[in-house]
């Protein structure tokens, strides 16, 4: 649908979704002109097969990536919060006891 609005009618479109970031509005933009392409040169069903399979594809490759990215930024701020820093941890074990 987005293929067939003009560039103003999409960019207004975009707007009225604001928890659409532009990796979602870019991902959406590069499906509809492959989407678009394949339909010059091929049937609707292949171009509806082959963009089915491209986004399980796409999908199996950046969930996996995304949820790693999440839990690290999970352990990065709770480490921040709690001020559990293991560089300082390690070296109070390593120096030696203070001579009295």
């Amino acid at each position: 649908m987005r293929a067939q609005l003009g560039g103003e009618r999409f960019l207004r479109e975009i707007e009225g979704h604001p928890r659409d970031g532009p990796i979602v509005v870019l991902r959406d933009a590069f499906l509809q002109l492959g989407q678009f392409l394949l339909a010059i040169v091929l049937s609707p069903f292949i171009v509806a097969g082959v963009t089915l399979a491209g986004a399980e594809l796409v999908s199996a490759l950046v969930s996996p990536v995304l949820q790693i990215l999440i839990v690290l930024i999970y352990f990065d701020l709770r480490v921040r919060r709690e001020a559990l820093d293991l560089f300082q941890m390690a070296y109070r074990l390593a120096a030696p006891a203070p001579a009295s």
